[in-house]
This record gives C-alpha cells, structure tokens and sequence, in this order.
C-alpha cells in the first residue's frame, strides 16, 4: 500500500501511453506529474524574469500604459492528420504557451462555418499582450514544437491585437 502511495505522489496517476496521448490531446496540454506540476510556476518565473530583464528602469507611466495595453491573441486554424501522434506536440505546446501567459480560449470541438470557409479546427490562444505572442511563437522551445507536428498537423497561425474600447 505504501508503494502505491508514494508511485501516486511521485509519478501522479499513469495510465497507457494511448489514454496519455487522448488527454493530451483533449486538454490541449500534457497530463503531468505532482513533480511537473510543482516545477511549473518556478518555469513560468524563469520565463517572466528573461521576458523582463532590463525593463526595471521603467516609469509609472510606462506601467500604466501596459496595464492597459491590448490582449495579443493567436487565432489557429488546425488540420491534424495523425490524431494518435499529435500528441507529441501538444504535450510540449502545451505547457510552452502557458508559460508565457497564453490560454485556450476557445477550441473548435463544436463549431459550424457561418460564412466562408474554414480549413481546420479553430483555436483561440490569449497572451498578456500582443509582443507576448509574438514573443512566445518565436521562441526556440515553440520553433522545435513546430518540428513536433511535422507530417502530422498543418497550421494556419495569425497573431493579432486585441482592441482595448475607449472608456
């Protein structure tokens, strides 16, 4: 019984590579560890601190201004061709896209097309702003996810700003 406590407390619930795989898919990130999940929010400073390095000269104005600036959004148009694969990439994606602030907003397991045409499931992926999202398409850890789908999904990817309403 011990054994079965420590394997859960260490290893989080294990099931076969083809359930892991269908989660990862379906939650659009990978299913983790107690001690993944642990490491994530020390991942996510590590990132915040080299997105800001140099940036602690910067006004009050200048914060207040960022506090207002515009959401940076990815609208994702995705065709997976290897279901049972695509996992590998959202199993690095995943995690990847939170670690600099993005969430799913939306994904298109119900959608219809009211007018024109649409090539793939759509997803909407939110970051804190729009150099945020560019930031976090180009950097190297999304750069090799890329590789990950290779042959197994096509992407149609826009980064766009959000719109922020006059008060």
């Amino acid at each position: 019984m011990r054994s079965m406590r420590d394997r859960f407390r260490f290893d989080g619930i294990s099931g076969s590579s083809a359930d892991v795989a269908k989660m990862s898919v379906l939650l659009w990130r990978p299913t983790s560890s107690y001690t993944d999940f642990a490491a994530e929010p020390l991942l996510k400073w590590q990132n915040i601190k080299s997105l800001t390095h140099g940036m602690n000269n910067m006004t009050e104005a200048n914060l207040q201004s960022q506090k207002a600036a515009p959401k940076g959004y990815w609208i994702v148009l995705a065709s997976v061709l290897d279901m049972a694969r695509f996992g590998t990439y959202t199993a690095v994606a995943g995690p990847l896209l939170a670690s600099f602030g993005g969430r799913v907003l939306a994904r298109g397991n119900v959608m219809m097309v009211a007018e024109g045409s649409a090539a793939g499931r759509p997803y909407l992926v939110e970051f804190p702003s729009y150099e945020i999202a560019q930031a976090c398409f180009n950097s190297a850890g999304y750069q090799e996810a890329i590789k990950l789908r290779d042959g197994i999904a096509k992407f149609d990817i826009l980064i766009t700003e959000g719109f922020v309403p006059e008060a």
